[in-house]
């Protein structure tokens, strides 16, 4: 039958979670007694001033379960950022850089806190027995230090699956241009439709390659357009 991590992907593919919530009664792995944790009153969904405190912890992993894209403009300070480019293939990248940390605490985070609902699930089936996750995820997180006065430990953007990109939470710059390495955090997409590469891009490089990712094939299409042409193009996108 499928893996644990295969069952959750499919949920997720699916839209419709069909998973029994990741809650502070869950008793899961008690079966051994060398290393067994008491979860019965651990709160396992932190608040933006629970999770503040929860990182300056001793030994305390933070895991960023987004994508690399979406960690590359915006992240908690410290936290372990996955190289994957969708959700599927998080799981065992994770398990791996999490190798040997199973009776340490693991702080998990997202944008809204789905994805970490499954994979707090699978760290679990998987042995680790002190994971806790961002209540609401980044999106409330930023709601909330603001609204508090919290200082925000997660810096640059949050990655929106929208036509923005991303939503400035602090001022920091993280992310750099990939076509001239200049401090940039703003995502595009190549201006030739038949490429659509998502990649970080800044003004200077914008406007040298005409908004595509560089190669020749992608420059030459949009080449071929020119004056108010190439501007109503550019714009339709």
């Amino acid at each position: 039958g499928p893996s644990i991590a295969e069952f959750l992907c499919t949920q997720a593919s699916a839209g419709s979670p069909t998973l029994t919530p990741h809650t502070s009664t869950d008793t899961t792995h008690t079966t051994n007694t060398t290393h067994t944790t008491d979860t019965s009153t651990k709160k396992t969904h932190l608040t933006a001033a629970e999770w503040n405190e929860a990182m300056d912890q001793p030994e305390t992993t933070v895991v960023d379960v987004r994508n690399h894209y979406e960690s590359e403009i915006g992240r908690f300070q410290g936290a372990l950022t996955p190289n994957v480019d969708t959700y599927r293939e998080s799981f065992p990248v994770v398990r791996e850089m999490l190798q040997g940390k199973e009776n340490s605490p693991v702080l998990l985070y997202c944008t809204g806190g789905i994805r970490c609902e499954k994979m707090a699930y699978y760290l679990e089936s998987e042995g680790f027995r002190q994971v806790r996750q961002l209540k609401g995820g980044i999106v409330k997180y930023t709601s909330d230090t603001k609204r508090l006065g919290l200082t925000s430990r997660f810096k640059g953007k949050n990655f929106s699956f929208d036509e923005r990109l991303g939503e400035r939470v602090t001022e920091d710059v993280i992310a750099q241009c990939h076509q001239c390495g200049t401090a940039c955090d703003t995502h595009t997409n190549c201006s030739n439709d038949a490429c659509s590469l998502l990649f970080v891009q800044c003004a200077a490089c914008k406007s040298k390659y005409q908004g595509t990712c560089g190669k020749e094939e992608c420059v030459t299409t949009v080449s071929t357009l020119s004056g108010d042409a190439l501007t109503q193009y550019l714009q339709q996108r």
